[in-house]
């Protein structure tokens, strides 16, 4: 396995790159420029989440970065639903649907972040890895509330892609394949990571590499 450090430099490499980019696509459209560079801003979050629990050696350390990362993931969640309405133009009322997600999602971070209260969403444990301490998740009934609201709307942009494909003829189909294969590979490789109980989260660097 990699140095933790290495993964801390590869995360803040992808975090001046999303800002870059960011930057760029806001000045060169103005819908979809618009959507691409709020998605690549709601990237930094999780990515700086998981560099701090990376490089944490204290639990109040671990447990900062853990907040960052899955209020950020809520985050990254509206931004790719707004973008997939602008490039697949997937609705004919946005506003409406969007603020029905928008209320969902802000409910879920708020009861992500009353956790240091209530004790209901997560806590971290620390564990020994080839000599370094490093910090996991213990999942509780909140972060499963959470997962359940990220992944719903994940597989409602999953679809909506697939549909846009369906629908379209071959010659329009290429841009939209691209971007589904791209974003469910991303999503494949965080329900990876969830799985195995790895202490880094290197699904990371797919969701930068989507963002670039």
């Amino acid at each position: 396995m990699l140095s933790r450090y290495v993964y801390v430099a590869i995360f803040v490499f992808l975090i001046l790159t999303l800002l870059a980019c960011a930057i760029s696509a806001g000045r060169q459209y103005k819908g979809l420029g618009k959507a691409v560079s709020w998605l690549d801003i709601s990237f930094i979050p999780p990515i700086l989440g998981n560099a701090i629990i990376v490089i944490a050696n204290r639990k109040w350390l671990a447990l900062v970065g853990c907040y960052i990362y899955y209020v950020g993931m809520d985050f990254v969640i509206y931004e790719l639903v707004k973008f997939t309405e602008v490039y697949c133009k997937s609705t004919r009322k946005p506003r409406k649907v969007l603020g029905w997600i928008k209320w969902v999602l802000l409910a879920d971070a708020i009861q992500l972040l009353i956790n240091p209260v209530t004790k209901h969403a997560f806590d971290v444990r620390w564990d020994v890895i080839n000599g370094e301490v490093f910090y996991f998740l213990v999942p509780l009934a909140g972060q499963y509330i959470h997962r359940l609201v990220d992944y719903g709307l994940f597989f409602a942009v999953i679809i909506t892609f697939a549909i846009t494909i369906f629908r379209n003829s071959r010659i329009y189909r290429e841009k939209f394949i691209i971007m589904f294969v791209s974003i469910l590979a991303v999503g494949v490789w965080e329900t990876v990571f969830i799985l195995s109980k790895n202490p880094i989260d290197r699904s990371m660097i797919g969701l930068g590499a989507l963002g670039i």
